[in-house]
Protein backbone atom coordinates (compact mmCIF):
# COMPACT_ATOMS: atom_id res chain seq x y z
CA UNK A 1 0.00 0.00 0.00
CA UNK A 2 0.94 3.80 -0.49
CA UNK A 3 1.67 5.68 2.24
CA UNK A 4 -0.37 9.23 2.60
CA UNK A 5 2.35 10.91 1.47
CA UNK A 6 3.50 8.85 -1.64
CA UNK A 7 0.08 9.73 -2.96
CA UNK A 8 -0.99 13.23 -4.70
CA UNK A 9 -4.04 14.90 -4.12
CA UNK A 10 -4.78 14.29 -8.31
CA UNK A 11 -4.03 10.62 -8.11
CA UNK A 12 -6.35 10.28 -4.97
CA UNK A 13 -9.02 12.09 -7.15
CA UNK A 14 -8.16 9.75 -10.09
CA UNK A 15 -8.47 6.86 -8.40
CA UNK A 16 -12.09 7.60 -6.61
CA UNK A 17 -13.27 8.35 -9.94
CA UNK A 18 -12.50 5.38 -11.35
CA UNK A 19 -13.51 3.37 -8.36
CA UNK A 20 -17.38 5.05 -8.40
CA UNK A 21 -17.56 5.63 -12.29
CA UNK A 22 -19.13 2.91 -14.75
CA UNK A 23 -16.58 1.69 -17.43
CA UNK A 24 -17.69 3.99 -20.58
CA UNK A 25 -16.57 7.34 -18.36
CA UNK A 26 -13.38 5.71 -18.05
CA UNK A 27 -11.33 7.34 -19.97
CA UNK A 28 -9.02 10.40 -20.22
CA UNK A 29 -11.18 13.32 -21.65
CA UNK A 30 -14.41 12.42 -19.20
CA UNK A 31 -11.59 12.08 -16.46
CA UNK A 32 -10.42 15.48 -16.97
CA UNK A 33 -14.26 17.18 -17.76
CA UNK A 34 -15.50 15.65 -14.70
CA UNK A 35 -12.29 16.14 -12.01
CA UNK A 36 -11.45 19.79 -13.76
CA UNK A 37 -8.03 19.29 -14.36
CA UNK A 38 -6.12 19.76 -17.08
CA UNK A 39 -5.99 17.13 -19.95
CA UNK A 40 -2.29 17.05 -20.77
CA UNK A 41 -1.97 16.80 -16.65
CA UNK A 42 -4.48 13.80 -16.82
CA UNK A 43 -2.36 12.00 -19.39
CA UNK A 44 0.59 12.41 -17.22
CA UNK A 45 -0.40 10.97 -14.01
CA UNK A 46 -2.22 8.19 -16.01
CA UNK A 47 1.22 7.04 -17.18
CA UNK A 48 3.29 7.83 -13.66
CA UNK A 49 0.05 5.64 -11.70
CA UNK A 50 0.08 2.92 -14.64
CA UNK A 51 3.97 2.71 -14.30
CA UNK A 52 3.24 2.38 -10.59
CA UNK A 53 0.44 -0.81 -11.17
CA UNK A 54 -2.27 1.28 -9.76
CA UNK A 55 -4.22 1.06 -12.90
CA UNK A 56 -4.31 -0.42 -16.26
CA UNK A 57 -4.56 1.00 -19.73
CA UNK A 58 -7.07 -0.95 -22.36
CA UNK A 59 -6.41 0.16 -25.17
CA UNK A 60 -9.92 0.31 -27.62
CA UNK A 61 -10.56 1.47 -31.81
CA UNK A 62 -11.40 4.78 -30.71
CA UNK A 63 -9.89 5.38 -26.97
CA UNK A 64 -8.17 4.02 -24.09
CA UNK A 65 -9.73 3.08 -21.42
CA UNK A 66 -8.16 2.92 -17.67
CA UNK A 67 -9.12 0.39 -14.88
CA UNK A 68 -8.30 0.19 -11.27
CA UNK A 69 -6.07 -2.73 -10.46
CA UNK A 70 -5.80 -4.63 -6.87
CA UNK A 71 -2.94 -2.95 -6.24
CA UNK A 72 -4.45 0.68 -5.89
CA UNK A 73 -4.48 2.66 -2.86
CA UNK A 74 -8.43 3.13 -2.96
CA UNK A 75 -8.61 3.52 1.13
CA UNK A 76 -5.96 5.36 1.17
CA UNK A 77 -7.42 7.83 -1.70
CA UNK A 78 -10.92 7.87 0.04
CA UNK A 79 -9.20 8.96 3.63
CA UNK A 80 -7.12 11.71 1.77
CA UNK A 81 -9.77 13.02 0.10
CA UNK A 82 -11.83 12.96 2.52
CA UNK A 83 -11.14 16.35 4.84
CA UNK A 84 -11.57 18.23 1.19
CA UNK A 85 -13.34 19.72 -0.43
CA UNK A 86 -12.89 18.38 -3.91
CA UNK A 87 -15.92 16.96 -5.00
CA UNK A 88 -16.46 15.03 -8.54
CA UNK A 89 -18.91 17.21 -10.78
CA UNK A 90 -22.47 15.93 -11.03
CA UNK A 91 -24.06 15.13 -14.62
CA UNK A 92 -26.42 18.53 -15.38
CA UNK A 93 -27.69 16.34 -18.64
CA UNK A 94 -29.65 14.49 -16.26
Amino acid sequence: MADKQDLKHSEARIIVYLATVDDSKCYPKAMSGKLDIDYSYILNILGMMTAKGWIKKTPSVLRSYYNLTKFAPLDTAKEQLAGGKHEIKKDKSK
